[in-house]
């Protein structure tokens, strides 16, 4: 599915207001896509249900009411070097800019490797709990 916009406003639950989120991507069967904070970079899930054309005839605040009742449940992380992350984690990786479930982990020796199973870019090891 096609959005209109490149950003909308919603709830962001770490801010605790509403916020400009930007689309960062879609589902493989396009029933959700992921906005990402546009101050502290959480990306949530939102159904794509709540973007249709009958929806977005509304006005902005009541898009913006839909928006924040049916907050999803997903939470996703942006990925960083110094961050530690739990097998299942969802993260958001900026340079891919692509979405993906931590899978494996093992120690190094100043920190750890994850593998991420990415949904366009596939499996990537990746390093994470490096000190700043």
């Amino acid at each position: 599915m096609e959005l209109r916009r490149k950003r909308y406003r919603a709830e962001c639950r770490r801010c605790k207001t509403i916020r400009k989120m930007e689309v960062v991507g879609s589902s493989d069967d396009d029933k959700h896509v992921w906005l990402r904070c546009g101050s502290c970079h959480m990306v949530y899930l939102f159904p794509t249900s709540l973007f249709t054309k009958s929806n977005l005839g509304q006005s902005p605040l009541n898009l913006e009411l839909a928006l924040t009742s049916n907050s999803p449940t997903n939470d996703v992380i942006e990925y960083a070097l110094h961050k530690t992350y739990a097998l299942g984690q969802r993260i958001y990786h900026k340079r891919f800019n692509d979405v993906g479930r931590v899978i494996a982990k093992s120690k190094l020796n100043h920190g750890s490797k994850i593998t991420v199973s990415f949904k366009r870019c596939g499996e990537k090891t990746l390093v994470e709990g490096i000190a700043r």
